[in-house]
């Protein structure tokens, strides 16, 4: 058993034996200052009040209509009931002079309380319910006082019977209302159908004809059950709805995290596409010039080749290829080819050097490294240099720029992350590390002042490709 379903029975057993041992030393003992059965009817009535207004306070953790007129009508059976003598208690002196009063103030109560209950089935709007709840109840409670000083209603016994029948059916009434149109959950609703039938009993219990020395102690019992009852059901409930609250927000920033992943992918493939696409414009724009030598003109001719292949698989969305044999000289020589012809100074020498990875992505990391330095170091000299550590290879490529701020240096890979100067978007380097850690490979940034950085001086950025190197047999 869960300790959703097992914390009910607990409070109403706990509330049954301390009610049922302060009637029975009540009925053992006359001289208390306090009659117990005043004091348990009193701590019903208190009970009764919190639990509407923690019913209430459900409601304003997410309010519907239905649940706003029974939060209402909670309020109001709680209210009006602090003005029945002895705080709900049948008074046996009263009970004997004055019955009709009483009984007819139950009779109405019953009916406003199926009033506001039909309300939340049928209404399309509720009114703020603490301010109608305790205006009902407080009026309620005004007129059984007021009733106290008018002459004994007189009348037919068989009247008082039916008038008593009434308010029981009333509350029978009530209770297939709420078990035709719940809001709670399932396990709400024997504590619900209990919480009424106890309410029916301590009204059927108030008529004369079955009053009795023991009849005020089984109204007081009834009544403190009844009002441990619905404070179980109403801190149940307000637990759920949080629950509910917390579901429903862990699943929306699940779903605003997945339509920022979808952006993002979006935005980097867009970032590729741009790329691939500048370089194919300007390999065009320069072979239609025909200012180039002709062993030049053949390797930007084969680049756009390649470029245009890569701008295929990316529009087509396929998956990346497993990581292979690459040869760093194929792949870099025309990257530099195309930036040497727009002007730019990249120094390099040819190694040799084979790595595992993919093609395509070590050339676009190469190549946003290399638009990075036009951009943030333009009229620099830039320099790739390609070593082998063991089982990696590093490539640096280097400029002599004014080099990374410090205060973005620590998330210069974050996405979006960007210095004050700088007019791209902030994408480039993010995109380039998550290429490289997708085939085993790193992209960082050097510190210039570190053995075997590039340019030795406070300016300048260095970054770093690590990629493992190709094994014999590969």
């Amino acid at each position: 058993m869960s300790r959703q379903t097992l914390g009910g029975p607990l409070y109403i057993a706990a509330a049954t034996a301390a009610a049922t041992a302060a009637v029975v030393v009540s009925m053992t003992r006359d001289d208390w200052v306090v009659p117990p059965t005043l004091l348990v009817g009193t701590a019903a009535t208190v009970l009764a009040l919190a639990a509407s207004i923690l019913f209430y306070v459900t409601w304003r953790v997410a309010p519907t209509v239905t649940h706003g007129w029974w939060a209402c009508a909670a309020l109001f059976g709680c209210t009006q009931a602090l003005a029945v003598p002895r705080a709900g208690v049948v008074d046996p002196g009263e009970l004997a002079s004055r019955p009709g009063w009483l009984i007819l103030a139950n009779l109405v109560s019953a009916l406003l309380i199926l009033g506001l209950v039909i309300a939340g089935t049928r209404a399309t709007r509720v009114p703020d319910p603490l301010v109608l709840g305790l205006s009902l109840g407080v009026a309620m409670a005004v007129g059984r006082i007021a009733v106290t000083d008018l002459p004994a209603l007189d009348g037919p016994p068989w009247v008082l019977d039916v008038m008593t029948a009434a308010v029981t059916s009333l509350h029978v009434l009530v209770v297939v209302v709420l078990l035709r149109h719940p809001v709670a959950r399932g396990w709400t609703t024997p504590r619900v159908l209990t919480l009424f039938l106890l309410l029916g009993s301590a009204n059927l219990a108030q008529a004369p004809v079955v009053h009795g020395p023991w009849v005020e102690g089984a109204v007081a019992v009834a009544q403190l059950v009844g009002a441990c009852l619905f404070l179980s059901v109403s801190f149940a409930l307000l637990r759920d709805f949080l629950l509910q609250q917390e579901l429903a927000t862990s699943d929306l920033h699940h779903r605003l995290e997945e339509a920022e992943a979808v952006g993002r992918d979006g935005k980097e493939r867009l970032h590729e596409i741009r790329s691939t696409v500048a370089g194919i414009s300007n390999a065009s724009r320069l072979l239609h010039e025909g200012k180039v030598a002709p062993a030049t003109r053949r390797r930007l001719d084969d680049n756009m080749r390649t470029e245009m292949s890569r701008l295929e698989r990316l529009l087509d969305n396929r998956q990346p290829t497993l990581p292979e044999p690459v040869d760093l000289d194929a792949t870099i020589d025309p990257l530099l080819e195309l930036h040497r012809a727009r002007g730019r100074r990249i120094i390099w020498q040819p190694t040799g050097l084979t790595v595992r990875g993919r093609r395509d992505d070590i050339a676009e990391v190469i190549n946003i490294l290399l638009e990075n330095a036009a951009t943030h170091a333009a009229d620099t000299e830039s320099r790739i240099d390609v070593t082998r550590d063991e089982d990696n290879v590093a490539i640096r490529v280097a400029d002599s720029g004014p080099g990374i701020p410090p205060e973005v240096r620590d998330g210069i890979f974050e996405w979006g992350v960007r210095g004050d100067s700088s007019a791209g978007q902030g994408i480039g380097l993010n995109v380039g590390r998550r290429l490289l850690s997708e085939q085993g490979g790193s992209l960082t940034l050097a510190d210039p002042l570190e053995p075997g950085a590039t340019v030795r001086s406070p300016t300048g950025a260095t970054f770093v490709i690590r990629l493992p190197a190709a094994r014999k047999g590969d």
